[in-house]
Protein backbone atom coordinates (compact mmCIF):
# COMPACT_ATOMS: atom_id res chain seq x y z
CA UNK A 1 0.00 0.00 0.00
CA UNK A 2 0.66 3.50 -0.58
CA UNK A 3 1.67 5.72 2.44
CA UNK A 4 -1.66 6.60 4.02
CA UNK A 5 -3.86 4.42 1.79
CA UNK A 6 -4.98 1.03 2.08
CA UNK A 7 -4.81 -1.70 0.13
CA UNK A 8 -7.68 -3.48 -1.73
CA UNK A 9 -7.34 -6.38 0.15
CA UNK A 10 -7.43 -4.34 3.31
CA UNK A 11 -10.90 -2.52 1.82
CA UNK A 12 -11.93 -5.80 1.07
CA UNK A 13 -11.14 -7.32 4.77
CA UNK A 14 -13.10 -4.26 6.34
CA UNK A 15 -16.01 -4.71 4.10
CA UNK A 16 -16.72 -7.43 5.08
CA UNK A 17 -15.55 -7.11 8.86
CA UNK A 18 -18.82 -4.38 8.23
CA UNK A 19 -20.85 -7.06 6.87
CA UNK A 20 -20.40 -9.18 9.56
CA UNK A 21 -21.43 -6.69 12.08
CA UNK A 22 -24.10 -5.03 10.17
CA UNK A 23 -26.01 -8.86 10.57
CA UNK A 24 -25.56 -8.68 14.27
CA UNK A 25 -26.57 -5.34 14.64
CA UNK A 26 -29.98 -6.12 12.71
CA UNK A 27 -30.64 -8.77 14.97
CA UNK A 28 -29.60 -7.08 18.01
CA UNK A 29 -32.21 -4.43 16.82
CA UNK A 30 -34.71 -6.82 16.06
CA UNK A 31 -34.29 -8.25 19.50
CA UNK A 32 -34.50 -4.68 21.08
CA UNK A 33 -37.94 -4.35 19.07
CA UNK A 34 -39.18 -6.92 20.24
CA UNK A 35 -38.54 -6.62 23.75
CA UNK A 36 -39.93 -3.44 23.87
CA UNK A 37 -42.83 -4.49 21.68
CA UNK A 38 -43.95 -7.41 24.61
CA UNK A 39 -42.67 -4.56 27.32
CA UNK A 40 -45.27 -2.13 25.59
CA UNK A 41 -48.07 -4.94 25.33
CA UNK A 42 -47.85 -5.89 28.91
CA UNK A 43 -47.52 -1.80 30.11
CA UNK A 44 -50.88 -1.43 28.02
CA UNK A 45 -53.08 -4.32 29.64
CA UNK A 46 -51.73 -3.03 32.95
CA UNK A 47 -52.42 0.30 32.88
CA UNK A 48 -55.45 0.30 30.41
CA UNK A 49 -57.14 -3.06 31.27
CA UNK A 50 -56.03 -3.85 34.96
CA UNK A 51 -55.31 -0.37 36.16
CA UNK A 52 -58.41 1.39 34.98
CA UNK A 53 -62.48 1.63 35.72
CA UNK A 54 -62.73 -1.20 32.73
CA UNK A 55 -61.24 -3.37 35.61
CA UNK A 56 -64.37 -3.29 37.41
CA UNK A 57 -66.17 -5.10 34.08
CA UNK A 58 -63.13 -8.08 34.18
CA UNK A 59 -65.00 -10.71 36.71
CA UNK A 60 -63.12 -11.83 39.25
CA UNK A 61 -61.57 -15.36 37.00
CA UNK A 62 -61.09 -12.67 34.34
CA UNK A 63 -58.48 -10.55 36.13
CA UNK A 64 -56.96 -13.20 38.38
CA UNK A 65 -55.85 -14.59 34.62
CA UNK A 66 -54.97 -11.52 32.86
CA UNK A 67 -52.91 -10.57 36.02
CA UNK A 68 -51.01 -13.57 36.17
CA UNK A 69 -50.53 -13.72 32.40
CA UNK A 70 -49.27 -10.35 32.71
CA UNK A 71 -46.98 -10.56 36.08
CA UNK A 72 -45.82 -14.31 34.35
CA UNK A 73 -44.83 -12.15 31.03
CA UNK A 74 -43.17 -9.38 33.23
CA UNK A 75 -41.16 -11.77 34.98
CA UNK A 76 -39.85 -13.48 31.73
CA UNK A 77 -39.34 -10.59 29.95
CA UNK A 78 -36.88 -9.46 33.35
CA UNK A 79 -35.18 -12.88 33.51
CA UNK A 80 -34.98 -14.32 30.29
CA UNK A 81 -35.67 -10.78 27.70
CA UNK A 82 -31.94 -9.68 27.48
CA UNK A 83 -30.59 -13.13 25.96
CA UNK A 84 -34.03 -14.69 24.02
CA UNK A 85 -34.16 -14.68 20.56
CA UNK A 86 -36.77 -12.57 18.63
CA UNK A 87 -39.07 -15.86 18.29
CA UNK A 88 -38.55 -16.51 21.52
CA UNK A 89 -40.09 -13.21 23.06
CA UNK A 90 -42.43 -13.01 20.30
CA UNK A 91 -43.83 -16.46 21.45
CA UNK A 92 -43.98 -15.40 25.24
CA UNK A 93 -46.06 -12.42 23.89
CA UNK A 94 -48.21 -14.86 21.96
CA UNK A 95 -48.90 -16.84 24.60
CA UNK A 96 -49.67 -13.53 26.89
CA UNK A 97 -52.35 -12.59 23.29
CA UNK A 98 -53.69 -16.12 24.05
CA UNK A 99 -55.30 -15.38 27.45
CA UNK A 100 -55.36 -11.35 27.22
CA UNK A 101 -57.52 -11.26 24.11
CA UNK A 102 -60.61 -13.80 24.78
CA UNK A 103 -61.12 -11.79 28.31
CA UNK A 104 -60.86 -8.32 26.52
CA UNK A 105 -62.88 -9.25 23.84
CA UNK A 106 -65.41 -10.27 26.34
CA UNK A 107 -65.00 -7.26 28.11
CA UNK A 108 -65.71 -5.38 25.22
CA UNK A 109 -68.28 -7.38 23.98
CA UNK A 110 -70.41 -6.40 26.95
CA UNK A 111 -69.80 -2.55 26.66
CA UNK A 112 -70.89 -3.14 22.98
CA UNK A 113 -74.43 -5.08 23.92
CA UNK A 114 -74.49 -2.26 26.00
CA UNK A 115 -74.33 0.34 23.36
CA UNK A 116 -76.94 -2.16 20.94
CA UNK A 117 -79.54 -1.98 23.90
CA UNK A 118 -79.38 1.83 23.78
CA UNK A 119 -79.51 1.85 20.15
CA UNK A 120 -82.98 -0.60 20.46
CA UNK A 121 -83.83 2.12 23.60
CA UNK A 122 -83.59 5.10 21.07
CA UNK A 123 -85.78 3.18 18.27
CA UNK A 124 -83.50 0.99 16.91
CA UNK A 125 -81.77 1.90 12.98
CA UNK A 126 -84.69 2.63 10.63
CA UNK A 127 -82.74 4.82 8.26
CA UNK A 128 -84.32 8.28 7.10
CA UNK A 129 -86.66 8.43 10.64
CA UNK A 130 -86.00 10.96 13.11
CA UNK A 131 -84.66 9.23 16.48
CA UNK A 132 -85.25 11.12 19.92
CA UNK A 133 -83.49 11.00 23.24
CA UNK A 134 -83.58 12.96 26.04
CA UNK A 135 -81.19 14.76 27.66
CA UNK A 136 -81.35 16.74 31.11
CA UNK A 137 -84.87 16.86 30.90
CA UNK A 138 -85.16 18.29 27.21
CA UNK A 139 -86.09 16.19 24.17
CA UNK A 140 -83.24 15.97 21.57
CA UNK A 141 -83.42 14.36 17.98
CA UNK A 142 -81.58 13.21 15.27
CA UNK A 143 -81.19 11.78 11.90
CA UNK A 144 -79.33 8.48 11.45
Amino acid sequence: ATKGRLSDEEVEKMVRRAERHAAEDRELLSRNDARAGFAAYLQSLQSSVLGSKVRSSLSDEDRAELETAVREGSAWLHESGGSATVEEIQDQKRAVEEVANPIVARMYGRSSSSASSADDTWGGDDEGEQEWFEEDGEEHGYFD
